[in-house]
């Protein structure tokens, strides 16, 4: 400042003390004479006006000054929203300049000495508060600047961070099982928000069970309890609809995603699919009695672990397979390998108890069994060591049902009295079932002698009559690895052919055979397996 003007300015200040009318207004202009001094270099207290040097006029001081956002929360912002600063200045000034967030804005004019400058949110403005600076000058061209503070403790946070669900917990019971009908969730955000309101939330839930929120209570900012009134049985799950309507204070919508989320099983206990509490059934001698069917139970609390167990064992007999534990991961658990034996030749009656439990109630039944004789099974076979692609025949008695395996090798699978042709060595397997369900059985090994057996006819007709058209060889199909040749009197080959299918018809070049005796040789597996000759007949 040049020696000249720091003398108008003490000029102006005598003026002024002269001027006053209290000691009031005396100690103030000393206080802002003060003031000014100490910022001599940027604030001058006082200055000439342009339009007449001779009177005093003040430094302009900006009176007002707010920051605030277009967001439904003034004092927050996010992307898209806009900030808007606004202040107003005590007397007139001159080209006044606005920085937010580092970026120069547009100032205008909106009356007198207010004015406005405003900056849109996108995504190069980092999180955190709203930093700004005004620069202006006075109509002595004299500048002020970095003003970079609210009058009225304004401030704007921008956040454009989705809140998110860090937790759902049980609250209140803590453990997973149970039999309460009034649960509480905690629901923890990863940041205060609002519009935690009922509607926000839904279940899912496994077998019938059926919740309603009685009440939602804010424990803490980010922190909230929801209580549940539940009705039936099953697993529920507190989560939250698409458009939840939640929102931090800046109105960004929540992101549905869990990090940690529990359920509550509320229970219901295991029930039997087949049995009463009393069930009788039919057993066999020596023959184990599956109880898997029976022990099946049905069990709406999915992800139980769910137990079968022996009550009262069995005198004549034993059980086996118990105790077992399976996870109902769906709402029917079948166990396996379940079985009750009886003692060796018991016929009789003997009783158990078993029961399913699943970690908090359980079910019981009682199982009584009649253990019954097996019916008289006995089989003939006219023979065990059959040539290759002939029968074997098989006569059975009993009283009952029987049934053969492999059923597709013998002439009739339900009969007692049928028959089999065997191309391969083959265990027969027969079984007769009694009116109350017993099994008796027995077994035959067939085995088959690769004896190269076939057989020729004598006479050939090929006039179509349907008798002898064709030099059918017997059991040549069991040897499909065959040659056939057929010869006249002379010792001249008339026909011949490998692989041979009971397809010759004695035409030669189209023409028929003459009426005479032929001679033949067939092979099988390199074997000369029949010679022997035909006569051609019409």
């Amino acid at each position: 400042m040049t020696k000249t003007r720091l003398l108008i300015v003490l000029l102006l200040f005598i003026c002024r003390i002269l001027m006053a009318q209290t000691s009031s207004d005396l100690n103030s202009e000393i206080n802002f004479y003060n003031n000014t001094t100490e910022n001599l270099h940027l604030n001058t207290s006082l200055a000439l006006s342009p339009e007449n040097s001779s009177s005093p006029t003040f430094v302009p001081s900006l009176t007002k000054v707010t920051l605030l956002s277009s967001n439904a929360n003034a004092q927050r912002a996010k992307l898209g929203d806009t900030i808007t600063l606004k202040f107003t200045s005590s007397e007139s000034i001159v080209n006044p300049s606005v920085l937010i967030e580092e970026k120069p804005v547009n100032v205008k004019n909106t009356g007198a000495n207010n004015w406005e400058a405003s900056l849109v949110i996108d995504k190069n403005i980092d999180e955190g508060y709203i930093i700004f600076k005004i620069d202006y000058y006075d109509i002595a061209n004299i500048q002020y600047k970095n003003l970079n503070t609210t009058t009225d403790n304004s401030e704007v946070i921008v956040d454009n961070t989705l809140p998110f669900v860090i937790s759902v917990l049980r609250q209140n019971p803590t453990q997973q099982k149970t039999l309460s009908t009034t649960l509480v969730y905690r629901v923890t955000f990863s940041e205060e928000v609002i519009n935690v309101v009922p509607e926000t939330f839904m279940f899912d839930t496994y077998g019938k069970i059926k919740g309603i929120i009685n009440s939602i209570t804010k424990v803490s900012a980010n922190v909230y309890d929801v209580t549940v009134n539940i009705s039936d049985g099953g697993t529920i799950s507190l989560a939250f609809n698409n458009n939840s309507g939640i929102k931090d204070l800046s109105s960004n919508e929540l992101n549905n995603q869990f990090n940690t989320r529990q359920n509550y099983i509320i229970n219901s206990a295991p029930e039997w699919l087949n049995a009463k509490d009393t069930n009788d059934f039919i057993a066999c001698v020596n023959a184990d009695f599956n109880l898997n069917e029976v022990a099946s139970v049905l069990d709406l609390d999915l992800e139980q672990i769910i137990t079968w167990s022996i009550i009262r064992a069995p005198k004549n007999g034993v059980l086996r397979g118990f105790p077992i534990s399976l996870v109902n991961y769906f709402e029917m658990v079948h166990p396996e390998n379940l079985f009750y034996h009886p003692n060796t030749d018991y016929i009789g009656t003997d009783t158990f108890s078993i029961k399913v439990s699943d970690g908090i109630l359980s079910k019981t039944i009682t199982i009584n069994l009649s253990i019954n004789p097996l019916p008289q099974l006995s089989l003939w076979v006219s023979g065990k060591n059959i040539s290759k692609g002939r029968y074997v025949s098989f006569v059975a008695t009993g009283t009952g049902d029987f049934k053969w395996h492999p059923a597709k090798k013998v002439d009739d699978s339900t009969a007692a009295i049928t028959s089999a042709r065997i191309i391969d060595t083959t265990q027969f397997i027969l079984t007769l079932t009694s009116s109350i369900g017993c099994i008796s059985s027995d077994t035959v090994n067939i085995n088959s002698i690769d004896d190269y057996y076939v057989d020729a006819p004598i006479v050939l007709s090929p006039n179509g009559d349907g008798f002898n058209d064709y030099f059918v060889i017997e059991n040549i199909d069991a040897y499909p690895e065959n040659k056939v040749q057929v010869v006249d009197r002379t010792g001249k080959i008339i026909f011949e052919r490998e692989n041979y299918r009971n397809n010759w018809n004695g035409y030669v070049n189209n023409r028929v055979l003459v009426k005479d005796s032929y001679f033949y040789v067939i092979w099988t597996k390199g074997h000369i397996a029949k010679r022997g000759s035909i006569t051609v007949v019409m």
